[in-house]
């Protein structure tokens, strides 16, 4: 159990990094980061919401002094392997779906470099406007989804064809490497390599 003089002590200081607005203490906001698909219910202290690395390590600092627990989320949309919901009571969250860049200078290697709050679908708009002719390795949880945080709760992406299964993340690759390059099957495009970014 967290002391309550030290999250208070805690909020006072994030609000300072953060703003207000972004350190949420309403129940009823933070009853919203509790849904899970386990029936679990868990005490949440607080949500704070990061724009930036340097933002990270203040808050990490912080909870460090006071010694509260953090829990960390990419956008907390991974239905079935998590959610939003901390393992624990009297965690305080924090939610890393506003860090959403995208680093795609090597692209032509079939490679790139998300934040925590790049989904499915923020990504599949990003390859459309830049004219990239890959595809998004893609799982069930829909297009809110993080790729890194399906990646690192040892989730899965359907394949661009069955025998494909190197899609995942420069952080933590899923697959089996040193596969060759997996082929089309289509007939219109039996010439082509399928492009699935890793």
């Amino acid at each position: 159990m967290i002391q309550q003089k030290n999250l208070e002590a805690a909020i006072d200081r994030w609000r300072k990094v953060l703003g207000a607005a972004r350190v949420l203490t309403q129940p009823s906001t933070i009853k919203r980061y509790c849904r899970n698909t386990a029936g679990a219910e868990r005490r949440v202290s607080a949500v704070l919401q990061p724009e930036s690395l340097t933002e990270i390590e203040a808050l990490v600092r912080v909870a460090g002094e006071y010694k509260l627990p953090l829990y960390p989320i990419s956008t907390g949309h991974n239905w079935g392997y998590g959610s939003a919901s901390p393992v624990t009571d009297d965690a305080v969250i924090v939610d890393l779906s506003r860090l959403s860049g995208i680093d795609d200078s090597e692209i032509e290697l079939g490679l790139i470099t998300v934040e925590p709050g790049v989904t499915q679908g923020i990504l599949r708009d990003f390859l459309d406007q830049h004219g990239h002719p890959f595809l998004v390795p893609v799982h069930g949880g829909g297009p809110n989804c993080s790729l890194v945080g399906n990646a690192l709760e040892r989730g899965y992406g359907i394949p661009a064809s069955p025998d494909d299964t190197t899609a995942g993340a420069r952080l933590c690759r899923h697959g089996r490497p040193g596969l060759p390059p997996t082929r089309d099957r289509t007939a219109d495009h039996a010439d082509q390599p399928v492009r699935t970014l890793l």
